[in-house]
């Protein structure tokens, strides 16, 4: 049987009809033929590619379908715009009216905060001045008095009063020393500490520091020992560097029961290294990365009794070096000792030039004429309102004849009717704080014009 596919295509010749065999052309029979195959690969090929542009078309039309939609929807919301413009435009302009406006009020109410906070400031600075300039007063007066007291008690041989009085006057002493470090850390933290530089001799005040401790260290059998070194003079705030030192000096001699407290300086031509070093209990390695943080104290296995303390020496340090431009460094070891580096930087202190009046020339001259003046028999006038200061100035100037003023005159009658009462005084002595605002200065000079004869004393 042929094909029939073969029969209309005319390709009959030389195929095989009905009965015979196919082993003369080398095929045993059609369906296993070569032909046949290639044809059903042929279909499936075209099946395939059928699939496919159909899937294709199916897809791109979703896809046209989707962009048209799009279309349509974005020619909606273009024409809603179009539209609605004007209201579109006029609501966002009040949204963004009402924005400014709850800004303005914003910034009007952070306005009012800020100024309100800096008058809290100033009546709080204020208020801290006051009371820490009461405070000076009276632990002023009360070591003053605790002095002469020692020292009567002494000449008398009363033991046991002099005892009492020297536990007066070492806690007078702690007190004020913790109060002018809490006034200090007060005014760094409000941007009101500033620094007076001038020349600045390291040596000479390391050496007037290891004399004001050294008996309060020998008293415990500790032994204090300075490496001196040559040190140029540097531009420094004199107050601030004492007021370091001080505080090292201080904490050494207090924490230390045995041993010595070594004391070296260096300079290597950028800055100056000043470094002390004791043996007493030290640090634990657990309290050392919090040391310079205010109220931070090692407490645990120690007595607050034997050490006692508030914790801000160290963060005051800090801070005052910080301002200066220094560094400090600290090496501990629990029973083993201390040891502090203190980093001034070097500044060539310049002097600078000042042109006295005739007036200042003058005083100054009287001034330094009159250095070497002895009490006794001196005339000294005293324009102090606190009465417990003028009874200890004239307590200590026993010998001169000390006129302290009298409350119930104002300050420039008191002083004419002294001056006309009888001669010049050779010293004048004033509060520069008189009447708690700081008048001192204004008053003097009042006096000074007032009464030319005093541009001679000293006061």
């Amino acid at each position: 049987m042929i094909p029939r596919y073969l029969l209309f295509s005319g390709v009959t010749e030389g195929l095989p009809v009905a009965g015979q065999t196919l082993k003369g052309t080398g095929l045993y029979s059609f369906p296993n033929s070569f032909w046949f195959y290639l044809i059903i690969i042929v279909l499936v090929v075209v099946a395939a590619i059928a699939w496919w542009l159909h899937h294709k078309k199916k897809k791109y039309l979703r896809q046209e379908e989707e962009r048209q939609k799009t279309l349509v929807s974005l020619q909606q919301t273009l024409t809603y715009l179009t539209q609605n413009r004007e209201n579109i435009i006029r609501e966002r302009t009040r949204e963004l009216e009402k924005e400014l406006e709850n800004l303005k009020q914003n910034l009007k109410s952070m306005e009012k905060t800020l100024q309100a906070s800096k008058q809290s400031a100033r009546r709080n600075s204020m208020l801290m001045t006051r009371i820490s300039n009461t405070l000076r007063t009276n632990l002023n007066d009360i070591l003053g008095f605790s002095s002469l007291l020692g020292n009567d008690f002494a000449l008398n041989e009363e033991t046991e009063l002099f005892e009492y009085n020297e536990n007066i006057r070492r806690s007078g002493e702690a007190l004020m020393h913790l109060l002018n470090n809490i006034i200090d850390i007060s005014k760094i933290e409000s941007k009101s500490f500033s620094l007076n530089e001038a020349s600045c001799d390291l040596t000479a005040i390391t050496r007037s520091l290891i004399e004001q401790f050294r008996p309060a260290a020998e008293t415990k059998g500790v032994h204090i020992v300075y490496k001196e070194e040559e040190i140029p003079l540097f531009a420094a705030d004199n107050q601030a560097v004492k007021h370091i030192l001080t505080n090292l000096i201080d904490n050494a001699v207090r924490y230390t029961e045995k041993g010595f407290i070594k004391i070296s300086q260096s300079f290597n031509g950028k800055e100056i290294v000043w470094t002390i070093k004791d043996t007493g209990i030290g640090i634990d390695k657990a309290y050392l990365p919090d040391i310079f943080e205010p109220f931070r104290q090692q407490t645990l296995g120690y007595s607050k009794t034997t050490y006692q303390g508030a914790g801000l020496g160290l963060p005051l340090i800090k801070s005052m070096l910080n301002i200066m431009g220094g560094n400090i460094e600290l090496e501990s070891e629990k029973a083993a000792g201390t040891t502090v580096r203190v980093f001034f930087p070097y500044k060539k202190y310049i002097p600078r030039a000042e042109s006295d009046s005739p007036k200042k020339q003058t005083a100054k001259k009287a001034a330094a004429a009159n250095t070497s003046l002895k009490k006794e028999g001196k005339r000294i006038l005293v324009l102090d309102e606190d009465r417990l200061e003028s009874m200890l100035i004239k307590k200590i100037l026993a010998g001169a004849e000390v006129i302290v003023y009298d409350n119930n005159f104002h300050p420039e009658e008191w002083t004419e009717k002294i001056l006309s009462a009888g001669p010049l005084p050779d010293i004048l002595m004033m509060d520069l704080d008189f009447s708690g605002k700081g008048r001192g200065t204004a008053l003097l000079k009042k006096i000074r014009e007032k009464f030319p004869q005093t541009m001679a004393v000293p006061a």
